[in-house]
């Protein structure tokens, strides 16, 4: 997990407020068509490609958690998509896809 969504989360106290937070957050890199941190922030939210529940069951084999303040990352990033998708460059548009095919493996 990245330093800055360690602050984020010790910042803010409830669930509501950090997907309130991550929306803005968002919005605000897709209307800048800031690609890289996009990019970043959907690969920490979508986590390892392979992992099974048991991997996630034992700490020394994998940092990554699926939640965030009892949140799935994942679902979050599916909440986030249609923001991301407003932003029509080719860039975003491939990443867009990039994440959609990756949440339904």
């Amino acid at each position: 997990s990245s330093a800055a969504s360690d602050v984020y989360k010790r910042q803010i106290g409830s669930p509501s407020e950090y997907k309130h937070w991550l929306s803005l957050y968002v919005r605000k890199l897709t209307d800048e068509a800031l690609h890289p941190k996009l990019s970043e922030l959907s690969d920490e939210l979508l986590g390892p490609p392979h992992v099974t529940s048991n991997e996630l069951m034992q700490p020394n084999l994998n940092t990554w958690s699926p939640t965030v303040l009892g949140l799935s990352k994942r679902q979050l990033l599916r909440d986030l998509l249609p923001l991301i998708s407003r932003n029509r460059s080719l860039q975003l548009q491939r990443l867009v896809n990039r994440v959609k095919d990756s949440l339904e493996k």
